[in-house]
C-alpha cells in the first residue's frame, strides 16, 4: 500500500507502524544516506509528479489514451521503487560482497597484521561471518 511521508510528504511503500518513508527515518537518525537512498527519494519525487499529473487528467476529462499512459508510468515507477527499496535493504544488510572480496578484507585487516588490535579483531569477526553467509 501507498503512504505519503508525514516529513517530505511523498509516497512510500507502508510498513506497519511506520509514518516516513525509509529515507526521512534514516535522516532523523543521522545515518549516512547511500546512493540508492538518494535515487530512491529522487523517483519518489517523479512517482509523485506523475501521480499528481495522473489525478489533474482524470479531474480535467482527459482523453482515455493519456490516462492509460500514466498509468502505465504509475506502475513503472512503483516497480522501480519496489526494485531500490529491495536494494537498499540488501545492502543495508550487508549482502552482496564477493566472497573474493571478502577473503582479501580479512587478509588485509587481520589482527596479527595490526598487533591483536581489538578493531582489527572485531573487522576481521565480522567480515568472517560475512563469508559464511
Amino acid at each position: 500500500m501507498i503512504a505519503y511521508c508525514e516529513d517530505c510528504k511523498l509516497p512510500y511503500i507502508f510498513k506497519r507502524g511506520s509514518s516516513k518513508c525509509l529515507v526521512c527515518w534514516k535522516e532523523e537518525r543521522e545515518y549516512d544516506l547511500s546512493k540508492a537512498d538518494l535515487a530512491h527519494k529522487e523517483l519518489a519525487r517523479a512517482f509523485h509528479g506523475v501521480l499528481v499529473e495522473n489525478t489533474a487528467l482524470k479531474a480535467s476529462g482527459a482523453n482515455g489514451a493519456n490516462v492509460k499512459q500514466l498509468e502505465a508510468q504509475v506502475a513503472q515507477l512503483t516497480a522501480q521503487m519496489n526494485t531500490l527499496r529491495t536494494e537498499n535493504e540488501n545492502l543495508r544488510k550487508g549482502g552482496n560482497i564477493p566472497q573474493d572480496t571478502l577473503r582479501s578484507l580479512i587478509s588485509l585487516c587481520h589482527p596479527d597484521r595490526h598487533s591483536g588490535s581489538s578493531l582489527a579483531t572485531k573487522m576481521t569477526q565480522w567480515l568472517v561471518a560475512q563469508l559464511r553467509r
